[in-house]
């Protein structure tokens, strides 16, 4: 298995703002971050 990633909650908050303010797709973002889609929630 992987290593598991642990992010901020600062840093949640703004991938979140990259898709309700900025419009970008949440598949965009987490590809962009490097993060597999099917974890992103």
């Amino acid at each position: 298995m992987g290593k598991r990633s642990s992010f901020s909650v600062e840093y949640k908050k703004d991938i979140i703002k990259l898709v309700t303010e900025q419009g970008k797709k949440a598949s965009h973002v987490a590809k962009d971050i490097g993060v597999n889609e099917s974890k992103r929630y």
